[in-house]
C-alpha cells in the first residue's frame, strides 16, 4: 500500500475528530521527542505516524520531525512525503536545505522534485491561512519593534494586545500558526524564516505587562486544546509576566495581579531544582520533560537534526 494511502487509511481508522484535543497531540509529540533523545528512532516514528494523521492541522515543526526521523531510518521516500507536508504547512524549501540531515541524505533528484512541487504546495498553504491576518500582524510586529525606546512604545504594544485579545475571543480563536501561518522575514525584518514560529503575535504578549492575568489562564488553556496556541509559547508568555521582564511593567495601566505558581524552567525565570514540580507544571500545559530539553542539542549535533525551533527553549 502506498505510504500516503496508508496514512489516509490510518486517519480514518483512528476516527479523525472535527474537534480534536491538542493536549493529546502534544503528549504524543513529547513521547516521540523522548524516544529521539534516547536514539530509539523506530519508536519515535511509531508515535509520529500515529498522531499526525489524526489531526487536520499539525505544527510545521512536528511534520519536519517525522521527515527527519524517516531519513535517520533510511527511508528517503517517506521522508519526502513529510517534507512535502512541511512545505504545504508553510515551511520554506530554502530552510529545509539548511538542515544537515537533509543535506547529507537527499540527492539532486530529490531536491529537484521538491523544488518542482514547492510553488504548488505554497499555493495550497496560502489558501489554508488568513493571508490578510498574516500581513496585518507582520506589520504590527514591525511597528512594535520600531517603537522600542520611544515615548509611544506602550501605546503600540497596547493596541497590538487589544487586537490579539479581540481575535482570541472571536469564533476562530487565537491568531496562531493554524490561522495565520508562520513568520517570514520578507514581511518584517527581525522575523525568522526557518524557526517555524509565530513571533509576530507572541512577542506582543511578551512585551505586554499582564497578558495572562488580564485574559485569564482558562482562555489560553482553551487555545492550546484547540491547537491555536503552542503550549511552549504560553509557558514563555507566563514566565515573562511572572518575572516582570517587560520594560512596560512599571507603566501598566493595571496594578499587579497574582498568578498561579508554575515552574517551567524557561529562560528569564528562576530555575527550580524540584524537577517533579517542573515536569508536573509542564505536563499540565502539554510540554515535555525538562530533562529531555537538555539533551536535544547533543542529538541535533550527532545526527544533523533540527528539533529545536522558536518555541523549544
Amino acid at each position: 500500500m502506498p505510504y500516503a494511502l496508508f496514512l489516509t487509511w490510518l486517519s480514518l481508522l483512528l476516527n479523525l475528530s472535527p474537534e480534536p484535543n491538542y493536549f493529546e497531540y502534544h503528549q504524543a509529540i513529547n513521547r516521540a521527542e523522548e524516544y529521539i533523545v534516547k536514539e530509539a528512532f523506530d519508536s519515535a516514528l511509531v508515535e509520529l505516524e500515529m498522531v499526525l494523521p489524526q489531526f487536520e492541522f499539525c505544527f510545521a515543526k512536528d511534520i519536519l520531525l517525522a521527515s527527519q526521523v524517516n531519513l535517520i531510518l533510511g527511508d528517503r521516500e517517506k521522508s519526502k512525503y513529510w517534507a512535502k507536508r512541511a512545505l504545504r504547512s508553510g515551511y520554506l524549501l530554502s530552510c529545509l536545505q539548511q538542515i544537515p540531515v537533509f543535506q547529507r541524505n537527499y540527492n539532486s533528484a530529490d531536491w529537484e522534485e521538491l523544488a518542482s512541487l514547492a510553488p504548488g504546495l505554497r499555493k495550497e498553504y496560502l489558501s489554508s491561512i488568513d493571508v490578510n491576518l498574516l500581513n496585518e500582524f507582520s506589520r504590527r510586529y514591525k511597528a512594535e519593534q520600531e517603537a522600542k525606546r520611544t515615548p509611544h512604545y506602550h501605546i503600540v504594544v497596547q493596541r497590538n494586545f487589544d487586537r490579539i485579545k479581540q481575535l482570541l475571543l472571536d469564533e476562530k480563536g487565537f491568531p496562531g500558526e493554524a490561522r495565520l501561518g508562520l513568520d517570514y522575514r520578507n514581511l518584517a525584518s527581525g522575523l525568522s524564516d526557518c524557526d517555524a514560529g509565530n513571533a509576530k503575535v507572541v512577542v506582543t504578549l511578551l512585551h505586554y505587562a499582564h497578558p495572562v492575568a488580564e485574559i485569564g489562564e482558562g482562555l489560553y488553556l482553551e487555545a492550546i486544546a484547540k491547537g491555536h496556541l503552542h503550549p511552549r509559547a504560553f509557558a514563555l508568555i507566563y514566565t515573562f509576566e511572572k518575572q516582570r521582564v517587560s520594560v512596560l511593567y512599571q507603566k501598566a495601566r493595571n496594578s499587579d495581579r497574582p498568578l498561579p505558581d508554575y515552574h517551567f524552567n524557561f529562560p528569564f525565570g528562576a530555575k527550580s531544582d524540584n524537577l517533579d514540580k517542573v515536569n508536573s507544571d509542564r505536563a499540565r500545559f502539554g510540554i515535555g520533560k525538562y530533562q529531555i530539553d537538555l539533551k536535544k542539542e547533543a542529538i541535533e549535533i550527532k545526527y544533523g537534526l533540527k528539533i529545536r525551533f522558536s518555541n523549544d527553549i
